[in-house]
């Protein structure tokens, strides 16, 4: 029910005409995208270090020029050992991106937050995690061909995760790298 809130959302901030823009990042342009990427994870307070793999597939609408709002989902599987994860987070971002209607380049900064859930697996048995996920990060979007370029971004999480069977939580933080494509409706 709140993924399909959430889509009915952004189709109606998105739905003023995508014909009449300018170019790709002015006012009512749409942006569609996904990425993959490797994570590094460090846990606060802990030798403890993985990695996972990320799917990251998200709708931006721009307000204004150079300004989004939009949303995004994130999956995420990672697996060391007979222990494996996997985990989805799902939730509103905003950003900015640079450049004007002749850039082959479009430098982003964003910023948002998802309600995560991760459910772990460690010798066939089931805990279930969840909590919030701030982050922010930048990047930038490469033309490739007219309405569609590649992604190279970096971004920091701050993960406040908790067990569903204990009151404490635990502070996660992670650094990740993706790469993707985004398709531009101007």
């Amino acid at each position: 029910m709140k993924l399909r809130s959430l889509l009915i959302l952004l189709v109606l901030l998105c739905s003023n005409s995508i014909m009449a823009q300018r170019y790709a990042i002015s006012k009512g342009a749409v942006m569609i995208g996904g990425a993959a990427g490797y994570t590094s994870i460090s846990h606060k307070g802990s030798e403890i270090s993985t990695s996972q793999l990320t799917l990251s597939p998200e709708l931006n609408c721009f307000v204004a020029n150079k300004f989004f709002i939009g949303g995004g989902i994130d999956f995420k599987y990672q697996s060391q050992g007979e222990a494996s994860s996997s985990g989805m987070g799902i939730g509103p971002q905003i950003g900015a991106v640079f450049g004007n209607e002749y850039s082959q380049a479009f430098p982003f900064l964003k910023m948002g937050v998802r309600y995560y859930n991760e459910t772990l697996d460690v010798s066939n048995t089931n805990t279930k995690i969840s909590g919030s996920d701030f982050f922010f990060g930048g990047g930038v979007i490469i033309s490739a061909r007219d309405h569609l370029g590649i992604t190279i971004e970096a971004g920091y999480h701050m993960m406040n995760l908790s067990e569903e069977n204990y009151e404490s939580s635990v502070g996660v933080n992670q650094f990740e790298i993706k790469i993707g494509f985004a398709g531009l409706l101007f």
